[in-house]
């Protein structure tokens, strides 16, 4: 390891973070993690980075490594990539996150760890390797740049990473040109453009009457897609203004990019503790505060959903004991309501201590499918009829000292060839009404594709 590394240089962002990620935002591989709230318990930290040194994806069992495609496990070979970043040595321990694994795992690779193939048009698996990383602390109204300077062969080097806090500080303050590869021409839209849903109204009911028979409150949704004429940078603003979420992210990934809006926290590896938040149970707000109080009312006291509430605990902790040391997993607290601008929610919080040698990737691909219906995620594929791909799925970082943060990727769309895809979804109980919920979902679409157009 070289000495003094990662190097760490302050730096001035005139207009804060959001202004400056304005000049990376058109960089491919370009990544904000976005704390969005003015929590500072959920959301001290925002992370950016551009020009990873290793790239990762994986599609169908076909893994692509720095743009070179081959046929692979694709769970060993992201493994292979998690060894590489551990052997990163950070030597201050108050960086947050001095650069590691930025990227998302989709619905579908989440449960069955890239063992079949999907039919989704983007990968079910991207990460990269960065080393430099910008870091923006919301308490505090300061920034800085830390960097390792990776060469190929995976050493630091002081010299290369002093440029490369050179070359992204010129970025950021706009002294560079802002995108070598500039945006397309997105046209201005004429006319109205419909939203097209994957489901008929017919099979959306009927999908929601199938899940009745399950318990524990399955989530069906529909998938909606849309033109957009705004950037994805753009779009990205006018979704943040109207959902203001502790673990924000914009990713982009050249051919598409992922915008998610998510206010959850799925699971968070800080040394040898992993916590998980197990949320299952959901109110829309309500202009009326009577109105609100009875929603409230309903998640606290509503048998179904405090049995199906329950019952998600109890798998998160069933599955965190696979990969945590005996007799330390425990709910700290269960089923409290935490509400934000658009929902109230009912959240359990469970902790555990990491056995030795197990990753942080290993907890998270442990608790995933607990989040995301993976006991009957083949029956969901089924009755949705299209891939999820990231929406139920997770997005976060897994750093070079091992540290871990995911969210759980709700209020996510993906934008590709200037066409936006979105999932909406709600959760299925026995009183649930099946044209309501279909109409619900349409219009929860409509109000973000208003946003983006």
């Amino acid at each position: 390891m070289a000495k003094g590394l990662p190097m760490v240089v302050p730096v001035k962002l005139d207009g804060g973070m959001i202004t400056a990620f304005g000049n990376l935002a058109a960089r491919r591989n370009s990544f904000l993690l976005d704390s969005a709230t003015n929590d500072p318990k959920k959301s001290r930290y925002s992370f950016a980075g551009i020009n990873p040194v290793h790239t990762f994806s994986s599609t169908g069992g076909f893994v692509t490594i720095d743009g070179r495609t081959v046929i692979d496990n694709p769970y060993i070979a992201l493994q292979n990539l998690v060894a590489k970043s551990n052997c990163i040595n950070v030597t201050d321990p108050y960086l947050p996150f001095a650069g590691g694994l930025v990227g998302f795992i989709s619905f579908e690779w989440g449960n069955n760890r890239g063992s079949i193939a999907d039919l989704s048009d983007i990968p079910d698996v991207a990460f990269g390797l960065y080393d430099t990383i910008l870091t923006y602390d919301h308490l505090e109204k300061i920034a800085w740049i830390s960097s390792f300077g990776l060469k190929e062969d995976g050493t630091p080097s002081a010299s290369l990473a002093a440029k490369r806090i050179e070359n992204f500080a010129s970025v950021l303050q706009g002294t560079q040109p802002a995108n070598p590869c500039t945006y397309k021409a997105y046209p201005p839209l004429n006319g109205t453009h419909p939203i097209i849903s994957s489901l008929t109204k017919d099979r959306y009911i009927n999908g929601v009457r199938h899940l009745k028979d399950y318990e524990y409150l399955p989530l069906f949704a529909q998938k909606f897609a849309s033109p957009t004429h705004k950037t994805p940078w753009q779009a990205y603003l006018d979704l943040r203004r109207e959902n203001q979420t502790a673990y924000a992210s914009y990713l982009n990934l050249g051919d598409f990019h992922i915008l998610s809006a998510s206010r959850t926290c799925l699971v968070k590896v800080a040394g040898n503790n992993v916590s998980v938040e197990a949320s299952k149970g959901a109110k829309g707000k309500s202009a009326s505060e009577q109105e609100d109080n009875k929603r409230i009312a309903e998640l606290k006291y509503d048998p179904e959903i405090q049995r199906s509430h329950r019952y998600v605990v109890a798998d998160a902790m069933k599955n965190l004991n696979w990969v945590c040391e005996n007799d330390t997993v425990e709910a700290s607290s269960v089923a409290n309501i935490e509400s934000d601008t658009k929902a109230h929610h009912l959240v359990s919080h469970i902790t555990g201590i990491k056995s030795p040698r197990i990753s942080a990737l290993d907890c998270l691909l442990a608790v995933l499918p607990t989040s995301s219906e993976g006991r009957i995620s083949g029956l969901i594929n089924k009755l949705e009829g299209t891939s999820r791909n990231v929406y139920t799925g997770t997005i976060g970082y897994i750093s070079c000292s091992g540290m871990a943060e995911f969210n759980s990727a709700f209020r996510t769309m993906i934008l590709k060839d200037t066409i936006g895809y979105l999932h909406a979804g709600t959760e299925v109980g026995e009183q649930t009404d099946a044209e309501e919920a279909y109409i619900n979902t349409n219009n929860a679409a409509n109000r973000i594709f208003e946003l983006v157009r």
